[in-house]
């Protein structure tokens, strides 16, 4: 049976990039692939109060012996 790791990742972007409503542009982009080629895989995005997000991430558990 697959095994799955989780990761949560505090995301807030600028205020300039919140005002020009570009809150998940370049700056996101980087995030995810930074994480992205760790074989981290965003599941889903949580806007939280004010400009703060929390990204949910998985990747498959290497198998343990």
């Amino acid at each position: 049976m697959k095994q799955f790791q989780f990761k949560t990742v505090r995301y807030e972007p600028s205020l300039g990039k919140r005002i020009m409503g570009d809150d998940f542009g370049e700056d996101f982009q980087k995030v995810l692939a930074e994480h992205g080629k760790d074989g981290w895989d965003l599941k889903t995005v949580v806007r939280e109060h004010g400009r703060q997000a929390i990204l949910i991430f998985s990747r498959e558990a290497e198998a343990t012996r």
